[in-house]
């Protein structure tokens, strides 16, 4: 039992017994760490931290919710999710058995969970002065940020599951600015103490430099644009995730209901979500419900395979659930990605780049806007360049990227198989696609 969280089997007999029902706890606890930087000045040094636990009780096929920091008060808590239940959604029966998990390592670091306030000052303080070394050329460190979590959590049910798991996650990124409209970004996260934060504000003042002088452009059909990592975790998120949840597709919301095994995308597409992946940011031996987390093939060779499914979902699909429901304690189970991994790349970065004749962009922005049913997306360019046939780059003053995600993905794509990042979600190489550019 993890040192600090309540004793979750036990506590799941406990309500199971005075429930009548089935019963499931998930327990957490959890501690972060951030400090920022606006303008060159620091802003903001917090530290926050969160425990409790969360009750759902099965009884009569419906499940009840409601959860709790006094443990102390636990069966009150347990009264309350019985209470609920009657109204609650319909759920046979939860997870059962004892699984087998597979090992995650990596996942948890200790000088991540060591780290106070102050010892992300030193760091922060290194991006900024990168950023400070370009001044002579005009480049204004924007902002730059450091958070730093530690989490530990255990769920039990009834039943027999149980799964307890501790990670930790630190990440960061800068913003630049030079001249009159041109910024620059670059930021990362890990499991791992592993990062160079000082190298974030060097590649935004660089970017920023680069981007010095933007130009109007003209809008352009049907436009080749190659996607830095950071880009494609921002286009998908919005437009293809949503798509592939569950749960939308149970309720029609998604364009990829009823096509499993049709031919959806390019045929050199795959894309996977991967929750054992070695140093994922998302990876896990099982998700909140103690479902074991999988390899699960979404996309193979353009062909939809697999939604992804949390416990409640999959049961109410008839679909095999595949270990994507996760939560904090204060919250029901939701469907989440681990690691999408998008493959099958096919050339290299600076192979693309060479052919010329295309737009290359770092980083969207109003990736919000998008329509997460239809799939259409209307999205600003940020940080980015026309390459032309000679390999020359001229920054692009403003841009908006315009198309619908399935159509896009379904036309040309090729995958970088080098260059390969974790965003977010996503762990992905640039991907190159074709849609229009409007001035």
């Amino acid at each position: 039992m993890i040192k600090g969280l309540p004793d979750a089997e036990a506590l799941a007999k406990r309500a199971a017994k005075s429930s009548g029902g089935e019963a499931e706890v998930f327990c957490e606890l959890g501690r972060g760490i951030s400090a920022s930087a606006e303008s060159g000045a620091f802003s903001d040094i917090s530290e926050e931290e969160k425990s409790g636990f969360g009750v759902r009780i099965v009884l009569r096929g419906r499940a009840g919710f409601s959860f709790g920091n006094d443990v102390s008060k636990f069966d009150a808590v347990v009264a309350q999710a019985v209470a609920l239940s009657k109204f609650g959604t319909i759920l046979p029966r939860l997870p059962g058995g004892a699984e087998k998990y597979a090992r995650v390592p990596g996942a948890f670091d200790k000088k991540i969970d060591a780290l106070e306030g102050r010892d992300l000052l030193g760091r922060l303080k290194g991006m900024v002065d990168e950023m400070r070394t370009l001044r002579d050329v005009g480049v204004r460190p924007t902002w730059a940020g450091i958070e730093a979590t530690t989490s530990r959590e255990a769920v039990a049910n009834s039943l027999g599951a149980y799964m307890e798991f501790s990670y930790t996650e630190i990440g960061g990124g800068a913003y630049a600015s030079c001249g009159e409209g041109s910024t620059g970004f670059e930021g990362k996260e890990s499991r791992k103490n592993d990062l160079d934060f000082e190298s974030f504000g060097r590649i935004a003042a660089d970017r920023a430099v680069e981007g010095r002088n933007p130009q109007k452009i003209e809008g352009v059909k049907a436009a080749r644009i190659l996607l830095e990592p950071q880009a494609v975790s921002g286009l998908l998120s919005n437009t293809l995730l949503p798509a592939i949840d569950g749960e939308n597709v149970l309720h029609a919301n998604s364009r990829l209901a009823g096509k499993i095994g049709r031919k959806v995308f390019a045929a050199n597409l795959d894309i996977t979500d991967d929750g054992l992946l070695k140093g994922g940011l998302g990876s896990f031996p099982g998700d909140s419900e103690g479902v074991p987390c999988a390899k699960t093939q979404v996309v193979s060779k353009g062909i939809l395979k697999s939604f992804l499914y949390d416990w409640e979902t999959a049961m109410q699909a008839k679909a095999k659930p595949t270990g994507n429901g996760f939560r904090g304690f204060s919250g029901r189970p939701s469907i989440s990605p681990t690691n999408i991994v998008i493959g099958r790349g096919s050339a290299k970065r600076d192979d693309m780049l060479s052919e010329g004749g295309l737009f290359l962009v770092h980083w969207l922005s109003g990736t919000h806007t998008t329509n997460p049913f239809s799939g259409e997306f209307s999205v600003e360019m940020k940080n980015s360049f026309l390459v032309g046939k000679d390999g020359g780059k001229t920054p692009v003053k403003y841009g908006l990227i315009v198309g619908n995600i399935f159509d896009v993905l379904a036309d040309e794509v090729v995958v970088a198989r080098d260059c390969v990042e974790k965003a977010k979600s996503f762990v992905t190489g640039p991907v190159m696609l074709r849609a229009d550019v409007v001035a």
